[in-house]
């Protein structure tokens, strides 16, 4: 989904493992052609690497509810385009999803698939992968941001360029929920809301869920109204107590409004459309896994900042 706006940060990242089973997470390169994206001569080995270090560790969030319990994510690069300015990053979604299975705490609902898998305490869907990623391959040549391109290490520290980690962990996190199903005329995608949808609510204190709303017109003038938020126990808990809002802007924005925290409130949040250099998965965030149905491993995985934070914004760009 959208998100951009770079910034340079000078980091020293200790990741400690954790003591606690977590959920595999595993690639598929599948779509890529010989000598393209992830098998590119010059970028191919630096892109995989970059990736699956990306899979171990967002894997490490989520403790597995079955023996074997596997995500798979199927990803591409494809020239995605932009300006000198401006580009996406990248695009992500569930490759399908599910609803009225055992184990759904919610009815008339959509799920991931992989959350869909998570809770029934089965794999529904075989080898087929649960997500789909498209990273802009444009991103490394010079006319698409300027002399930006991608960063391919693993130690966070990007610079001036863009981290692919932190792109691939906010990709995943729509595939994995953040994904609202409301469509332009009010109603729902397939006539149901998703499980991101239901904690969707219309204040930050009181109001109303989405979904209960009495009409799609209703729903419509949520939709641009900048005032949306979510009310899940476990994201409030999060934030502090208070709730998350939801990014909803007077002008809808397609492949961002709905589905990311808001950026005015929630700026640096991994989960926030317009990106801000290397980040993980906020405690907030993790609540809303949670209130999704996620089962979080008990201890985050631990890290140390080291160093100095320096914030010169340089552009704006977007992922979806």
């Amino acid at each position: 989904m959208n998100r951009f706006k770079v910034c340079a940060l000078v980091l020293v990242l200790c990741f400690t493992a954790r003591a606690f089973g977590a959920i595999n997470f595993t690639a598929d390169y599948s779509l890529e052609g010989a000598g393209e994206g992830f098998n590119d001569p010059v970028n191919g080995a630096q892109r995989k690497a970059a990736f699956e270090f990306t899979l171990g560790f967002v894997g490490s969030y989520f403790a597995p509810r079955y023996a074997g319990e596997t995500v798979v994510v199927r990803a591409k690069f494809d020239p995605l385009g932009g300006t000198a300015s401006s580009a996406v990053l990248a695009s992500a979604s569930a490759s399908s999803f599910g609803r009225d299975f055992a184990g759904a705490s919610q009815a008339s609902t959509f799920y991931p698939r992989a959350l869909v898998n998570h809770l029934s305490g089965s794999d529904s869907n075989g080898a087929t992968a649960e997500i789909d990623i498209t990273f802009n391959s444009d991103v490394d040549n010079s006319t698409v941001l300027g002399g930006t391109s991608w960063y391919y290490g693993t130690n966070r520290t990007p610079g001036a360029n863009i981290d692919m980690v932190t792109t691939a962990m906010h990709e995943i996190g729509h595939g994995l929920g953040f994904s609202s199903f409301l469509t332009s005329t009010g109603a729902y995608n397939g006539s149901f809301p998703s499980i991101w949808d239901r904690f969707l609510n219309t204040s930050n204190v009181g109001g109303t869920r989405l979904p209960s709303l009495a009409s799609d017109a209703l729903r419509l003038a949520e939709r641009t109204g900048n005032d949306l938020w979510w009310d899940g126990a476990n994201g409030v808990a999060g934030n502090g107590g208070t709730r998350p809002r939801i990014y909803a802007p007077t002008t809808f924005s397609s492949g961002s409004s709905l589905s990311h925290l808001d950026e005015t409130i929630h700026p640096s949040d991994l989960m926030s459309p317009f990106d801000s250099g290397p980040a993980n998965y906020s405690s907030m965030d993790l609540g809303m896994f949670q209130d999704m149905g996620w089962l979080l491993v008990p201890e985050p995985s631990a890290f140390i900042l080291i160093g100095v934070a320096l914030f010169p914004t340089l552009a704006r760009r977007s992922r979806r």
